[in-house]
């Protein structure tokens, strides 16, 4: 069960650097349950999708870096990094890189990733649209 839950994560996260929204589908079950790091959640395959792809346009180079990674059962911990840069209407904003420590807990139903926690610093994000609104 284990190797079958870090090959289900293992999927999602390529999924996720590769920004291919068809594959996250299929990888989500279909009560999946994303909890952003500021405790927002959203519920639904769905849903999920949906804001999976707004927010690939938000960052269009959004990756995680996986440094390591805790396995028990169905649950998966993730370690590493998170970056990107954002983007308005589809165009990349000038020197809006930025990467920040990411932990990621998932948990994995029938192959099926169920849910996705992350928990990061949003400040270099947050920063940087402060800046871009008073730019």
């Amino acid at each position: 069960m284990e190797s079958e839950s870090l090959e289900a994560v293992h999927r999602f996260v390529d999924a996720i650097n590769s920004h291919d929204s068809t594959a996250l589908c299929q990888l989500l079950s279909s009560g999946h349950r994303f909890v952003d790091s500021l405790g927002t959640a959203v519920e639904g395959r769905e849903n999920v999708t949906a804001a999976w792809r707004s927010y690939f346009e938000m960052v269009p180079a959004y990756r995680l870096k996986i440094e390591s990674e805790m396995v028990s059962c169905a649950t998966v911990v993730l370690f590493g990094r998170a970056s990107g840069n954002l983007a308005v209407q589809g165009v990349a904003i000038s020197k809006s890189e930025w990467s920040t420590p990411v932990c990621v807990r998932s948990r994995v139903e029938s192959r099926l990733v169920e849910e996705w926690q992350v928990y990061s610093d949003n400040e270099p994000v947050r920063a940087l649209l402060r800046m871009c609104h008073s730019g």
